[in-house]
């Protein structure tokens, strides 16, 4: 199914649990990220909604989700579909077969760009810092996927010590691989 915009949710029980002094950044809930989204591109857009995947594994993810479908319901969208964090729709599939990615604080942000689509950042994350900077988009010349990986690579974090040198090449050789592929994967399907 193709959609207009696809909405990515956090989880809940992992983002309440964010403090907004040490890092910056602020959570407003889900449905209320919905409503911004929405509120944005408007209610004639066709709309799929992702819950976060790892909501499963909260308590309260029923009484969430319900929550968060009688909240869209009183939005009077017709064509929005909502899908549980149980489901097992690829979240690939759904960033190929959309038009424009939103996210709040989720990293599938990063999957959305490296896919080649327009993705809407409302969070504060150093991804949406990247990817809305100056610097990052003044350069046309190089793919936008690659360019956006630049900082996360092992050129450019060799003197980062969160990471073995050896994990450090081990990940710059999978990246290469998957680009790789990638490419072989475009001249295909042309």
């Amino acid at each position: 199914m193709n959609y207009d915009i696809s909405i990515f949710l956090g989880s809940d029980f992992e983002y309440t649990s964010v403090d907004p002094e040490i890092c910056d950044i602020t959570w407003h809930g889900n449905f209320n990220f919905c409503k911004s989204v929405i509120e944005k591109y408007g209610k004639d857009k066709k709309y799929a909604i992702r819950c976060h995947p790892n909501s499963s594994n909260d308590p309260n993810w029923e009484k969430l989700y319900l929550e968060l479908v009688e909240g869209i319901n009183t939005l009077n969208i017709l064509n929005v579909n909502i899908i549980p964090p149980n489901s097992k729709i690829d979240s690939h599939d759904l960033i190929l077969n959309s038009a424009i990615i939103a996210t709040d604080l989720s990293t599938i942000s990063l999957d959305s760009i490296l896919l080649g689509k327009k993705t809407d950042i409302f969070g504060n994350t150093d991804i949406k810092y990247i990817y809305n900077n100056e610097w990052f988009n003044r350069d046309t010349k190089i793919d936008i996927s690659n360019k956006i990986m630049l900082p996360y690579s092992l050129a450019h974090n060799m003197f980062v010590f969160r990471f073995t040198i050896v994990e450090k090449i081990v990940g710059y050789i999978l990246f290469i691989i998957h680009r790789f592929f990638d490419k072989i994967h475009l001249q295909k399907n042309g």
